[in-house]
């Protein structure tokens, strides 16, 4: 079993820690480089999960690289469910600091998903840098100006993304 919810197994009475210690030795790789998207989706939404179930254990580099790595999948529903994942993430200020490497390492990837010829993962990442407004002055002037222009979009969701952002950033600014 590759994908599973830890918290299940801790209510089995099995040792949650010998668990975690296979999935890091053997799995932990296989899990994002299975040849089926929808595998790949289901295991970032819950590699998610447990980064903010279980950030002490899951919350590091060694898997956020692999939430980072499908912002580049082919599919949609993989970008997708990475950037909901990291929305579930950055939503919880507490754990904003432990993503300040991550941020700066993916954050012009996360910018040009603004743009994506899927619309849906347009307006997720949208989503994700108005949460990234609450970290300390993240974005650029320039990472800021990609989105606003996105408020003129005729794809209406996408508009409504953009103006949210616009009015967090106004507000946030004034």
């Amino acid at each position: 079993m590759v994908c599973f919810n830890p918290s299940s197994y801790r209510c089995l009475g099995f040792p949650f820690d010998l668990l975690l210690f296979t999935l890091k030795k053997k799995n932990s790789s296989v899990l994002f480089q299975d040849s089926i998207a929808e595998i790949r989706a289901i295991c970032i939404e819950e590699i998610g999960v447990w980064m903010k179930l279980y950030s002490d254990a899951f919350l590091n580099d060694s898997y956020l690289k692999y939430v980072g790595w499908t912002m580049h999948d082919k599919q949609g529903e993989v970008r997708l469910k990475c950037l909901t994942a990291l929305q579930g993430l950055y939503h919880n200020r507490e754990l904003n600091a432990r993503l300040e490497l991550f941020t700066s390492r993916f954050k012009d990837r996360i910018v040009s998903m603004t743009l994506d010829k899927e619309y849906d993962v347009a307006v997720q990442a949208i989503k994700l840098l108005t949460l990234v407004l609450n970290t300390d002055e993240v974005l650029t002037p320039e990472d800021c100006e990609s989105v606003y222009h996105l408020v003129y979009s005729a794809h209406r969701p996408v508009a409504v993304a953009a103006g949210e952002f616009l009015y967090k950033k106004y507000v946030r600014t004034y």
